[in-house]
């Protein structure tokens, strides 16, 4: 008995010290993920917020008369399923979001 407890004592305190860093290093990443809101990259002088662009998209599709907000930061975003990383945003003229992946982007075409 007297081995027994001379080898499991180092062998449970590793263990210990093991999940009390785990149970720390969980909490640490969800109050970061919970104080960081989400952040959007900014392109400086080739788009710019006021300027109304049409997005052409891979499928043929375009979206019309939208303000280009930027792009969202794949740091930012934790948690997200992969298929909703690395978007683009952009704002209808009515304030309303939109949201399209960045692959999914053929051509940004800027309006007069």
């Amino acid at each position: 008995m007297d081995i027994f407890i001379l080898w499991m004592g180092p062998i449970a305190a590793i263990c210990i010290g093991i999940m009390v860093l785990t149970v720390f290093v969980k909490i640490i990443g969800y109050l970061g993920d919970r104080a960081s809101p989400v952040k959007h990259i900014k392109i400086k002088k080739l788009l710019s917020q006021s300027e109304l662009v049409t997005a052409h998209l891979t499928s043929g599709d375009k979206i019309p008369n939208l303000k280009f907000v930027g792009f969202t930061d794949t740091g930012s975003v934790k948690g997200f399923p992969f298929e909703l990383t690395n978007l683009v945003t952009f704002e209808k003229p009515d304030g309303t979001t939109v949201l399209v992946r960045a692959n999914k982007i053929k051509m940004i075409e800027g309006q007069k």
